[in-house]
């Protein structure tokens, strides 16, 4: 899961924490992006690789246009990396 959360992730964008919450099913992303267009990439990267449902990227996120401090919150289905 890391690897390919890296790999959705665009080179002008560093992450800074990644949050699982196993109980609520959730994930938070944290970090960094130089422009709002890399950070709209990094939202259409993840809803396209099915990693994560239900991807929320708060409007106070995109009111900058450069060096945006940033939060993602989605629902993680567990289900696709244990196998029981």
């Amino acid at each position: 899961m890391l690897a390919d959360i890296a790999a959705a992730t665009p080179a002008n964008v560093k992450l800074s924490a990644l949050e699982i919450n196993s109980d609520k099913k959730t994930l938070t992303l944290r970090g960094l992006a130089l422009a709002r267009d890399d950070l709209l990439i990094l939202k259409a990267n993840l809803a396209e690789s099915e990693l994560l449902t239900d991807i929320n990227l708060p409007a106070q996120n995109l009111a900058e246009k450069n060096n945006i401090n940033f939060i993602i919150n989605a629902s993680l289905p567990l289900e696709k990396y244990y196998h029981y």
